[in-house]
């Protein structure tokens, strides 16, 4: 699958920065707003160093800005520290306990430690929970569910693209799937060109439809 920033970047742009603010001047509100904005921007640009400045220069100025905290922890979970991203996450979730992108990010967190897909699929259902239609959280599921090779990823992901048809990661999951358990080329091939027609600089999935060209 692809990099961190390349599909985990829409559930941050989720979070949302709009009713999380306390009790500041407009000034003070629009830089928080301002600068949460400019993180999500600079992460998008894989420039996690920078984007963290911004989350927390934020975070001075609104210590309860919940989707600055839940940045810092993709932040975090970019620079490979599951254990800043796991606080950060949790104190975003302590702002609000039904906070679905915190959720989800814990679920992130768990993904990357060792048998910790089942503790990870938990959170992406917790997510669910609060927001039905947070297809981040579901692709995270049926990712897991590829992971451990479980039979209903087709139908997972195929739900991912009836619910969004412009959901990219959904196509990938679907290639990934007819190329590695179906051994269905044709079907792969079309999965990835659909993809790439949503994300047309994934060099790497680039490759990959040329390793399926190449094996047919």
């Amino acid at each position: 699958m692809r990099g961190y920033t390349g599909c985990f970047l829409l559930a941050l742009m989720l979070a949302g920065s709009t009713g999380w603010a306390q009790r500041l001047s407009e000034a003070d509100r629009a830089r928080v707003e301002a600068l949460y904005e400019e993180g999500v921007e600079l992460l998008k640009g894989e420039d996690a160093e920078a984007a963290g400045a911004r989350f927390r220069a934020a975070l001075e100025l609104d210590a309860k800005h919940a989707p600055s905290l839940v940045g810092l922890g993709h932040v975090h979970l970019a620079q490979g520290d599951l254990n800043a991203a796991e606080q950060a996450f949790m104190e975003a979730r302590k702002r609000k306990h039904t906070y679905t992108p915190a959720y989800h990010g814990l679920g992130l967190v768990w993904r990357e430690r060792p048998n910790g897909l089942n503790t990870a699929i938990g959170y992406f259902r917790k997510a669910l929970q609060y927001d039905r239609n947070y297809l981040e959280a579901r692709y995270q599921i049926a990712l897991a569910r590829y992971a451990m090779k479980e039979p209903d990823v087709k139908r997972e992901a195929e739900r991912l693209i009836a619910m969004d048809a412009s959901f990219a990661p959904a196509y990938l999951l679907l290639g990934a799937w007819y190329e590695g358990y179906a051994g269905n080329a044709a079907e792969a091939e079309q999965y990835y060109r659909q993809y790439l027609s949503l994300e047309p600089g994934d060099v790497a999935v680039l490759l990959r439809l040329a390793g399926v060209y190449q094996g047919r």
